[in-house]
């Protein structure tokens, strides 16, 4: 007997539907800053590789200049990578807080309607609850006037 229809249904699903898209973003934000740690990671280990080597073509005693300086110049364009992606860590922190505040709200106005629709069901499941009971008494009072007109 549950003939209850929401008015705002179709609102309702836009703003699920809008929740949906902005944590879908978050999520593709959260795995772009996962691939730039990890790639960081990775040229920052590459750098001191680098170094390492620089540092072990020393101790060999014969220092070949040339190679050094391949190395030292390598090094700086993976410090100039480094400092690349640490801007864009900063850009995607910023959309990180955007996306965060975006699927904040769009939550937030989700709840209202869905608290709202609660509200509606439950006076509705009332009203028909109480049409049922004044049936019942109409259908109970016609037996007992039927009964008593015998």
């Amino acid at each position: 007997m549950n003939g209850f229809v929401f008015s705002l249904n179709g609102l309702l699903k836009v703003r699920k539907n809008r929740r949906d898209l902005c944590r879908r973003l978050l999520a593709q934000v959260l795995a772009d800053d996962a691939s730039l740690v990890a790639e960081r990671t990775r040229l920052v280990a590459e750098r001191e590789r680098e170094f390492d080597e620089i540092r072990r073509m020393g101790r060999q005693g014969r220092v070949s200049v040339e190679g050094t300086a391949m190395r030292r110049y390598h090094s700086i364009q993976l410090l100039g990578s480094v400092r690349g992606i640490d801007e864009k860590r900063k850009l995607t922190v910023q959309q990180l807080n955007l996306c965060r505040q975006a699927l904040s709200k769009a939550d937030a106005e989700v709840k209202v309607l869905e608290r709202l629709e609660e509200k509606q069901r439950a006076a509705f499941l009332y009203r028909a609850d109480r049409r049922a009971q004044h049936e019942l008494e109409d259908a109970w009072m016609a037996r007992r006037l039927l009964e008593n007109a015998r």
